[in-house]
């Protein structure tokens, strides 16, 4: 028969793992990414249904952006009450300078966290947007 002390902590296990589960943290693995062709469509059908979200570091910005794109960073974010003008898109794209781009998952994340109607990542960041020979503007 089991001891007291361990059915007390298995249980005390199941309700930590519960909590870790309601907690709101988002994996990367939840994160839609749409690719740099597939978003020019997007923009091109309905520029206005798209708000897209440069994450990179200001110095970056000197490479240009792409069009329409909107600086920000994530403590622009407060996940908690989140700026009213980012419910108003249908879908918001966040973009960083690379595949790797930490800044642009954060960003992509905090957005999730806070609730604002559908979020996607670029797939490979502004690289592959240039790589593209897709519009950019500087």
């Amino acid at each position: 028969m089991p001891k007291p002390a361990l059915i007390v902590a298995i249980c005390l296990l199941g309700l930590l793992a519960g909590l870790a589960a309601c907690s709101g943290k988002i994996s990367t693995s939840s994160i839609e990414t749409v690719d740099a062709s597939t978003l020019a469509k997007w923009i091109e059908r309905s520029p206005n249904k798209y708000m897209i979200i440069d994450a990179r570091r200001s110095e970056a910005l000197n490479d240009g952006r792409l069009p329409g794109a909107t600086t920000m960073s994530i403590e622009d974010v407060d996940p908690q009450s989140p700026d009213p003008a980012l419910r108003r898109p249908s879908a918001l794209v966040v973009y960083g300078t690379n595949p790797g781009s930490l800044r642009a998952e954060a960003m992509t994340k905090r957005l999730m966290t806070a609730r604002v109607n559908k979020v996607y990542l670029l797939d490979g960041g502004f690289e592959a947007w240039q790589s593209r020979g897709l519009p950019v503007e500087r």
